[in-house]
């Protein structure tokens, strides 16, 4: 049922008018001229009689009907329209967040075996849904907005912002993962608020088995719409992910870097949209499954297109890219080179570096609340000196600052002993040159479009490791802070190996550095997080990487955590345990779908037919 708006009752009514005056104007025009009207008094008698028993109420009833279908129209909104915010992908009425994913696409139903399959498979999508504990309704409309039609909607409800975009983002995985035949999409705002003002069929989910054994409406317009899916597998476990048509990035837009895999075969090309990049990559495997290989062809394809590449090796793997690149190699703890952490930022006052600083090294050697506030003090206190002297203050100046604290109670000394055991250690042998050394990099020297490379592997402390890397991803995103230039596209990638997972999973997070990564991107910074375990990488971190490219991996709790970031189908859990090396599941924001890809470290130059359905053509 669709509600006809004011203005198609109106036109049609007044269009009626026009054509019934013009039909019957010389019947009007002679009125006056007959006979039986001639004495002008008794003509006018008659036509007023004529207009109150017959064109009046006629009038009135008119109206009425015009009136009441306003009023209906507006029935959503006439009582909240003060109260109702417009959003980007929600609206927002008195206390809750609304938003909404609209389906259409095709697939095709050649028998009763499809059917069953298709009921199966819808079944799937609404256990999916009732699992993720989302508070939604379904719905039917023949058209969402002018461009667009949809046969089935969900309306989906929040308390905050960032509960109903977590739950758009949940029911929008549920969907692709069960349907990825279905184009997905969330509806802007104005398109929601439009969408209130149209009749909706709500369905009741608990009955769907019913509804859909009974052949209810909306399941035959469902059917008739969802036409045709071709069933693909990997090793033998059945997939609903192969797409039945490829459209590939324009070349100069994409790197190439594999072949889709599909029933044992290489079907097509694969190619990363460059525009992708901008919501950062997520990499995950096992030890052996190919992850460090995946890095590597993307970090040199991508400087084929003139994007620098920095890459902070943690485990000492990516120096013989050297050897086909251009680029410079720093190893830190045994070349004359050092990273400063306490270095003064271009972007920030004195107190907001300060806070920075602390909430930094608070991530990374997880500080209690006292100790963090007398490392915030001492900080204080370096900086000022340093300021005297001309100097940018070290972490040894920090420590003796610390030293000179006075203790007023047993708490104070026991918050002393526990910082000084903690940063000591960063003062001395390979950690104390790389942290304390004379001759720091700039991080003009990390962003130079070439292949940087930062070797970590020389350092054995975790902590002294991860607060490198943290404190050079902090100087480039004071960097871009400070320029404050905001792109769309991106202009330099950052490759980050095991620095999430290499220690326990911190209560709540690593929270500063989320938010450099949360923000990097729209400065054109690409990150490329690199990990054996998601189920050790912060929630935080995995859900700031929008791109998931997953290798070979065993541990339940590991898969279970890809399976809910991306809400892929159980059927990958499989998968998961029997990928062959160099093999990878791929889910990226311009993909409908995940994908397999085998990767492709080699670049080859010339055209080389994979199968009779895939060309290759320079890959460069």
């Amino acid at each position: 049922m669709t509600t006809k708006s004011t203005k198609d009752i109106l036109v049609p009514l007044i269009l009626l008018s026009v054509v019934v005056g013009l039909r019957f104007k010389d019947h009007l025009m002679n009125l006056g001229n007959s006979p039986i009207f001639s004495n002008v008094p008794d003509l006018i008698l008659r036509l007023t009689a004529l207009f109150h028993h017959t064109v009046l109420p006629i009038l009135v009833v008119l109206s009425s009907i015009i009136i009441l279908l306003i009023l209906y129209r507006l029935r959503p909104l006439s009582s909240l329209r003060s109260e109702i915010d417009v959003g980007d992908i929600w609206i927002k009425l008195k206390d809750k967040f609304i938003g909404c994913i609209v389906l259409s696409g095709e697939l095709v139903i050649s028998d009763s075996q499809d059917l069953i399959i298709l009921g199966d498979r819808i079944e799937r999508l609404f256990q999916a849904l009732r699992n993720s504990s989302v508070n939604y309704t379904l719905f039917a409309s023949s058209s969402i907005d002018n461009d667009y039609k949809a046969i089935l909607g969900i309306i989906v409800v929040g308390s905050t912002e960032d509960e109903i975009m977590s739950n758009l983002h949940k029911v929008k995985s549920s969907v692709e993962a069960v349907l990825p035949e279905l184009e997905v999409r969330m509806l802007n705002g104005r398109s929601l608020l439009n969408l209130l003002n149209k009749s909706l069929i709500p369905i009741n989910c608990g009955r769907l088995a019913k509804v859909y054994s009974n052949h209810d409406p909306l399941t035959s317009l469902m059917i008739s719409y969802l036409k045709g899916a071709k069933r693909a597998s990997y090793k033998g476990v059945a997939l609903w992910h192969l797409p039945l048509s490829h459209n590939p990035p324009r070349k100069d837009s994409s790197i190439y870097l594999g072949n889709v895999i599909a029933d044992n075969r290489e079907i097509y090309a694969f190619n990363l949209d460059l525009h992708d990049f901008s919501s950062h990559i997520a990499i995950f495997g096992t030890t052996g499954s190919g992850k460090t290989t995946t890095a590597k062809t993307i970090a040199l394809r991508l400087l084929k297109k003139g994007i620098g590449v920095l890459i902070l090796d943690w485990h000492n793997e990516y120096s013989d890219l050297l050897s086909i690149a251009r680029g410079t190699v720093y190893r830190l703890g045994v070349d004359d080179v050092s990273i400063n952490p306490l270095a003064p930022s271009k972007g920030y006052g004195l107190s907001e570096h300060v806070e920075f600083v602390t909430d930094l090294f608070s991530d990374v050697f997880n500080l209690s609340h006292p100790q963090a506030f007398m490392f915030r003090e001492a900080l204080k206190k370096a900086y000022l000196k340093a300021r005297l002297h001309s100097k940018e203050p070290t972490i040894i100046d920090l420590v003796d600052e610390i030293e000179k604290m006075p203790i007023r109670s047993g708490w104070d000394h026991e918050t002393k002993t526990a910082l000084l055991r903690r940063l000591k250690l960063l003062t001395e042998g390979r950690i104390g040159k790389a942290l304390n050394g004379r001759n720091t990099i700039k991080v003009e020297d990390l962003l130079r479009p070439c292949l940087v490379i930062i070797e970590l592997g020389h350092i054995r402390n975790i902590y002294a490791k991860q607060l490198l890397v943290f404190s050079i991803l902090k100087m480039i995103y004071d960097h871009y802070v400070g320029r404050g230039h905001i792109v769309n596209c991106i202009k330099h990638l950052t490759i980050v190996e095991e620095a999430f997972s290499a220690l326990s999973r911190k209560v709540g997070g690593y929270q500063v550095v989320e938010r450099m990564l949360s923000e990097l991107r729209k400065y054109g910074e690409s990150l490329v997080i690199i990990s054996q375990s998601p189920s050790s990488t912060p929630s935080g971190v995995i859900k700031n990487t929008a791109m998931k490219i997953i290798h070979t991996l065993h541990d339940g709790r590991d898969v279970d955590v890809v399976l809910n970031s991306i809400g892929l189908d159980k059927a990958y859990r499989k998968v998961f345990h029997i990928l062959d090396v160099g093999d990878a599941v791929i889910r990226t924001p311009s993909l409908n779908e995940p994908l397999i890809v085998r990767i492709k470290p080699e670049v080859s130059e010339e055209v080389s037919k994979i199968s009779d359905e895939l060309i290759i053509v320079d890959h460069s």
